[in-house]
């Protein structure tokens, strides 16, 4: 052990036994009490408002995520499209004129790839072509840089 831990350890016992029984008893019921405030201030109160502002915000995400995977029920339900899910999303992009990398995965699946101002601007998007159409979203990844934000969507039309 230390040599100066060993010096306070030998000071401190010299100090405890120099107090009576009733100083002892005071001083281990405000070294419990300080422990205590430490240990509420330190760890369970950030901890616990970090808990409320999660209990707050994932129901919020979970909401956007279901949305986005069209698993929560909608009041009105989209149409299906006809044709190429391919064809039909270049169509879409166009009429917003978003320029975006869109390359099919399979048949009934394609993958989008764009770049938008905000990562806000980017699940209006996805959320907009899932609606209009008339597929799932199987994945969506936002990556956001210090001026763009960067979507990558997996669409699946059956």
């Amino acid at each position: 052990m230390n040599p100066l831990i060993k010096s306070w350890r030998l000071q401190a016992q010299t100090y405890w036994q120099q107090r009576n029984p009733r100083e002892r008893k005071m001083l281990a019921i405000w070294s419990i009490a300080v422990a205590l405030v430490v240990l509420y201030f330190g760890i369970y109160s950030p901890l616990n408002t970090q808990i409320g502002k999660l209990s707050v915000n994932v129901p919020r995400l979970e909401g956007h995520l279901f949305a986005m995977r069209g698993s929560k029920p909608e009041t009105t339900r989209p149409k299906a499209s006809s044709g190429d899910l391919r064809s039909a999303a270049f169509s879409a992009l166009s009429a917003k004129k978003i320029s975006a990398d869109v390359r099919s995965i399979s048949a009934t699946q394609l993958e989008l790839r764009s770049s938008h101002a905000s990562v806000n601007e980017a699940l209006q998007l996805a959320n907009a072509l899932k609606s209009e159409l008339g597929a799932k979203v199987i994945s969506v990844q936002i990556k956001q840089d210090n001026s763009a934000a960067a979507l990558v969507l997996v669409l699946e039309r059956t």
